[in-house]
């Protein structure tokens, strides 16, 4: 009997680790951070014009609020934000430079993000990350990472937190 229900804890675990996609290594998930939502994350390799710039697609929102502006970037695995400022969007440590703003490649909210209002939102990946490495990905890439927001509070607040942590295989062109 004591054999019988662990058996059943191990398959339950089991069944969950599967359906958030990390014993699935083709399964895109997203595992939003508290206060954030992340849903249907598609990482395009962007082969074809007008771009030729990786992505990253998904549904993102706050279940705090509301955000009078937001700027989403993707930062890659192993690396760390430690600067906000757009002083030197050329330094790895800086949310810029993730966000690739001197070409507008990060997403940004127009308007008012309210509390459960999601954004569809396309962030392209800077294109100087060298995880990608040296040629461009081709579907079936893996792209391991976070997305980071910066957002502001009515009223003048401006704030920087993770929303999530993903794992995506590209799968479109």
């Amino acid at each position: 009997m004591t054999y019988g229900w662990a058996i059943l804890i191990i398959a339950i675990v089991m069944v969950a680790l599967f359906s958030l996609g990390i014993l699935n290594p083709t399964q895109n998930y997203c595992l939003a951070q508290v206060g954030f939502l992340c849903k249907n994350l598609v990482f395009s390799a962007a082969l074809a014009p007008p771009w030729y710039l990786p992505s990253v697609t998904v549904n993102l929102g706050t279940t705090n609020g509301p955000w009078s502006s937001a700027d989403f970037v993707i930062v890659p695995q192993g690396e760390v934000i430690t600067d906000t400022s757009q002083a030197d969007a050329s330094n790895p440590d800086d949310f810029y430079y993730w966000g690739y703003s001197s070409n507008g490649r990060y997403y940004q909210v127009s308007g008012t993000l309210e509390p459960g209002q999601l954004v569809n939102a396309q962030i392209f990946i800077n294109p100087d990350f060298s995880g990608l490495g040296s040629t461009p990905p081709t579907i079936g890439t893996k792209l391991t990472g976070e997305i980071w927001v910066m957002y502001t509070y009515p009223g003048g607040t401006q704030l920087l937190s993770e929303v999530a942590v993903f794992s995506t295989v590209a799968t479109t062109d």
